[in-house]
């Protein structure tokens, strides 16, 4: 309303203002600057804000990407409570962030976070009217998971696996259409790998895969998991078939994959190639389509492999 009011404009030092130069830095990969703004956003707006769930999700996501564990946990602590009431996807991504950063406390209160996040999430999945689509209830559910697991509760982590198994196998069912059920193939092929039952959805993958002959997603995501499943041969075959379906940053990624299957092989020299290709390509990428962040990740896995070599 008060951009409408303001004739298209926004009033420098409003919340929207602050809120919208949050968004931006974000789409510039500048996090530090993404998380001072969503902060600042948040004050201007006061304690009734209507945007300030999403706020405080984009904050703590931004400090996610910062890897700064310190203020990231600082955050979840004093607003963990608050988020634990917003039944929405924001709620179930800001606990996410939470425990993923609790790390940035002592051990104690890491886990006093952790314990804190797990039953505020169960709260969240637990509420029918939330307004949660099934990926989201299935995001909570892996993150669920991982919390479980950071606490050594490998029961309830696969408890929580198994109900996230059945979430998807009712989505998928009632899928209406081949792009509908490609919603939750990687949720699918995780979650089953996670089970060590790839063999039982792995043919769903193919026949998706076969459904939509166009699409990347699928032939990717099999790779992913014949590579969990060891089959090494097979899932660069897959990987083959994803990399003419795609371009830009995804493509970087896809060919990432297929030098982890090389490395999971003990193909030093063939991890070593398309490595060095996963960095030209990235380097390559033109203005707009770049991720400084992934072009990083593609050198470090480089030089990994050059400080491991005798």
């Amino acid at each position: 309303r008060e951009a409408l009011e303001a004739g298209g404009t926004l009033t420098p030092g409003s919340a929207l203002a602050y809120l919208r130069d949050g968004d931006r830095a974000w789409m510039d990969n500048e996090y530090q600057a993404a998380a001072d703004a969503y902060a600042a956003a948040r004050k201007a707006g006061g304690e009734d804000w209507r945007p300030k769930a999403q706020s405080l999700k984009n904050q703590i996501a931004a400090l996610h990407k910062l890897e700064d564990k310190k203020d990231c946990a600082a955050l979840a602590s004093s607003e963990l409570a608050f988020m634990a009431e917003q039944h929405t996807s924001s709620g179930v991504d800001f606990i996410y962030f939470a425990a993923s950063c609790a790390s940035g406390l002592g051990e104690t209160a890491a886990n006093d976070l952790r314990t804190r996040s797990l039953a505020a999430l169960r709260e969240i999945l637990d509420d029918d009217q939330a307004a949660l689509s099934a990926d989201d209830r299935s995001d909570g559910l892996a993150s669920a998971r991982a919390i479980a697991l950071e606490l050594g509760d490998t029961d309830l982590a696969t408890s929580l696996a198994r109900e996230q198994q059945a979430l998807l196998a009712q989505a998928v069912a009632q899928a209406t259409t081949p792009l509908e059920e490609m919603t939750y193939v990687w949720h699918q092929v995780e979650v089953h790998a996670y089970l060590e039952l790839g063999e039982e959805i792995l043919p769903w993958v193919q026949q998706l895969e076969a459904k939509l002959p166009t699409e990347y997603d699928p032939p990717y995501r099999s790779a992913w998991l014949l590579l969990s499943m060891k089959r090494y041969a097979e899932a660069h075959a897959a990987v083959q078939r994803a990399l003419p379906l795609s371009r830009g940053a995804r493509r970087g990624q896809i060919l990432g994959l297929d030098a982890s299957i090389y490395k999971a092989e003990g193909n030093t020299a063939k991890e070593r190639e398309v490595r060095t290709a996963v960095v030209a390509h990235f380097e390559d990428l033109a203005e707009g389509l770049a991720s400084d962040a992934k072009l990083t990740t593609a050198k470090k896995a480089l030089a990994a492999m050059d400080a491991a070599a005798p």
